[in-house]
């Protein structure tokens, strides 16, 4: 991949092990959609490697104690990169038609050197992005407070400030669902695509992975990018019944009749943990 003007930004595949084969769909769809990408891509994951000839480097953050943390190889990664700017992005968001965003994301480079005030400028549209058009054309500022405001959408981000919103102790849903309340307090502004404006990145919603089985649309993508793939072992969502899942045991309506059987004590441990991470990840 070309790097003449990939000096200022690197493209951070954030995975993991479990999700090796993915690897293969995503980078063969964006080597195929942005053939012309100026920037290094990095892939983070814990051990294994990915050999390649598109000039993707591999680096490895091994589980610490046999545990392994999103979180804390997020910011090893973010450590290991020398460009001001970062675009991270998940392994399963694989890009269904070409990217022709190019120009946008220098731009919003240019404008991020112009305003060290700004953290991110998020390149696909945001659910609570300000409707109203700023002097940076075709994007919206997001409010003070709102829901994702941390999102894994991709971004193009001052290193710095993401840095400033990942610890190394939360999950991807976490970051975007808990962690999101700790950017209420940052000054940096975020902005994000106008609703008014044509999506770049064309990606299935969600990810080519839900619940970790395949989405039902990546055997159209596996076979139009002629990636072969074992669907038996992962397994494919049922689209007539996605969100499937039995009744949660509520542990109050099992007091105190239960208070003797395992199960209430470990989903009562189980609530805990819930809210004490919840907390833990908004500070």
């Amino acid at each position: 991949m070309s790097t003449t003007r990939g000096n200022r930004c690197t493209i951070l595949v954030n995975s993991c092990d479990a999700f090796s084969d993915v690897w293969e769909l995503f980078f063969k769809a964006f080597s195929i959609q942005w053939p012309d990408c100026p920037y290094k891509v990095l892939l983070n994951t814990e051990t294994k490697d990915y050999p390649n000839d598109m000039g993707i480097e591999v680096i490895n953050f091994p589980p610490i104690n046999g545990r392994d943390c999103w979180g804390k190889r997020y910011k090893n990664a973010l450590k290991s990169i020398d460009t001001p700017y970062v675009i991270p992005v998940l392994e399963d968001y694989v890009l269904k038609e070409s990217f022709t965003g190019q120009e946008m994301i220098e731009q919003t480079m240019d404008w991020m050197d112009e305003n060290p005030d700004i953290g991110v400028f998020y390149i696909r549209k945001h659910p609570y992005v300000i409707q109203k058009e700023t002097e940076f054309r075709g994007f919206g500022m997001l409010p003070q407070k709102c829901d994702y405001k941390l999102a894994t959408s991709f971004a193009v981000w001052r290193k710095v400030f993401l840095d400033k919103c990942v610890k190394g102790i939360e999950s991807p849903w976490e970051w975007e669902v808990y962690a999101t309340k700790r950017a209420w307090r940052f000054p940096e502004k975020m902005y994000a695509l106008l609703e008014s404006q044509e999506e770049l990145f064309n990606i299935s919603w969600g990810g080519v992975i839900r619940r970790g089985l395949w989405h039902t649309e990546t055997k159209e993508l596996a076979e139009k990018y002629g990636v072969d793939i074992d669907f038996s072992i992962r397994g494919v969502m049922d689209e007539n019944d996605p969100f499937r899942e039995k009744d949660l045991y509520k542990v109050c309506d099992h007091f105190p009749k239960d208070i003797f059987k395992g199960i209430f004590w470990k989903e009562l441990f189980a609530r805990f943990r819930f809210y004490w991470r919840k907390f833990i990840c908004s500070i």
